[in-house]
């Protein structure tokens, strides 16, 4: 990755890990449009 602004890190960052988080729900069989307790967790937050 390249070096960033500390603040600017955060942003940069996490495109990758959302990426990766992506691909390791894919490689798990995880249905990564279907969320459980989306709608609990919304409605507590």
């Amino acid at each position: 990755m390249p070096p960033t602004h500390p603040l600017a890190a955060r942003i940069v960052y996490s495109v990758p890990v959302q990426v990766l988080d992506e691909y390791v729900a894919l490689a798990k069989g995880t249905n990564v449009d279907q969320t459980r307790n989306l709608v609990k967790t919304v409605m507590v937050a």
